[in-house]
């Protein structure tokens, strides 16, 4: 599961710094934004500045965006377009007072970037982990509450936006007091958010579905074996239906962590599906053994993880979401996939290896093609999330102290 407020940074000059920073080549000039006398009060710094920053490779479009004071680090964990608008959302983290805030940025032009309001104010600590265009215009779900985001004390929070600058908190939820919400998505019937909820210290997985994007109900999962706890982190629709990717963790100290998936036709009813173990280490002794995400093409489901210990990536690959295929030589030995997503024909990739940030293409999961990032001026950045939009394909991360968007026209 990544970890809550995002990695931690190191060797960035200052937002400060930044603004005073003269454009090269082809840049655009720095552009600081102050907060509006309306705006209502958070507990973060609403001015902050954005740029554009050296394309990584041919075809791909930069922008860092840094928030202001030196200790805080701005983490993109998920990006939706509706028309002209973008709407990046993740979480701003202060290593002063050691807690993240959910944290809206929006443009309609990749130039110009506004902060997105909430009527109540993203409050501390808090963090957005998925939007999406859908509903009213916009709607995005996370977290507020408990220590890490991932554990008991969290209070579920669902928001929904118009025009992607002013959000509205919906007022209930199904287990809202012990959720934890990693991932929304559209559906021919409506929406379905996926998760876990912690129940007497016990993390199992969960999923809600609603037709409106308002009322939510609780879906039907398969026992968990009580010895491990499970929680999905990442959903897909596709033509056999929902198939949601995440990880289980052993109770018993020693066993270790290994991937899980499970399947839906609709949503409200799941099941387990079926992974190979042959070729796929022992979790004993090798950290945490992940599924992190998975996307669809319409036709094919594509899932990735592996061993972050070891910084190899891991491939899987299923025609119905059932029964599932591993690749573990797909990628190659020394890059490590965090995010995925499709754009109908191709699979698209966000990762990165010992020295380079990467984006990898693929037909069908089973062969990859690099685009090759070289180092970038401050760090390399870490992807949290990617997205296949009518701008083209958007992955989104933190590049030390900054969100780092990245557009492949």
């Amino acid at each position: 599961m990544a970890t809550a407020g995002g990695p931690t940074p190191s060797g960035s000059p200052s937002p400060a710094a930044a603004a005073t920073a003269q454009p090269t080549g082809g840049e655009l000039a720095v552009q600081t934004v102050q907060p509006t006398p309306e705006a209502s009060p958070t507990p973060i710094p609403t001015a902050f500045t954005y740029a554009s920053c050296p394309s990584p490779a041919p075809k791909i479009d930069c922008v860092r965006i840094s928030e202001a004071g030196a200790t805080t680090v701005a983490v993109g964990a998920d990006v939706a377009v509706s028309g002209s608008r973008m709407v990046v959302a993740g979480w701003t983290y202060r290593s002063d007072i050691l807690g993240e805030t959910a944290s809206i940025w929006v443009t309609s032009d990749g130039k110009t970037w506004m902060h997105g309001e909430a009527n109540e104010g993203f409050t501390q600590p808090s963090e957005i982990r998925s939007v999406i265009a859908g509903g009213p215009g916009f709607m995005a779900v996370g977290s507020t509450g408990g220590p890490g985001l991932s554990s008991a004390g969290n209070t579920a929070a669902v928001w929904t936006s118009v025009d992607g600058r002013s959000w509205i908190r919906e007022a209930t939820f199904p287990d809202a007091s012990s959720a934890w919400l990693s991932r929304i998505v559209s559906t021919s019937s409506g929406f379905v958010i996926i998760g876990s909820v912690v129940h007497s210290d016990h993390q199992r997985a969960m999923a809600w579905w609603s037709r409106d994007g308002v009322s939510w109900t609780a879906a039907k999962l398969p026992a968990d074996d009580p010895s491990w706890e499970t929680w999905m982190s990442d959903i897909a629709v596709g033509s056999a239906g929902l198939v949601a990717v995440g990880t289980a963790e052993s109770t018993i100290v020693g066993v270790g962590v290994a991937p899980a998936v499970w399947y839906s036709i609709d949503g409200r009813s799941w099941d387990r599906g079926v992974l190979p173990t042959v070729g796929v280490k022992p979790a004993v002794g090798f950290g945490s053994a992940e599924m992190l995400s998975v996307a669809s093409n319409g036709r094919r489901y594509v899932a990735l993880g592996g061993y972050p210990d070891e910084a190899r990536a891991w491939i899987w690959t299923s025609t119905d979401g059932r029964s599932w295929s591993l690749r573990p030589n797909a990628v190659g030995e020394s890059e490590y996939l965090t995010a995925l997503t499709s754009d109908g024909s191709s699979f698209w990739a966000a990762g990165m290896d010992i020295t380079l940030s990467c984006l990898a293409t693929s037909p069908d999961g089973s062969a990859w093609t690099w685009i090759e990032a070289g180092p970038k001026p401050i760090s390399t950045p870490i992807f949290e999330g990617i997205r296949a939009t009518p701008k083209g394909i958007v992955a989104v991360g933190v590049d030390s102290y900054s969100l780092v968007i990245w557009v492949v026209g």
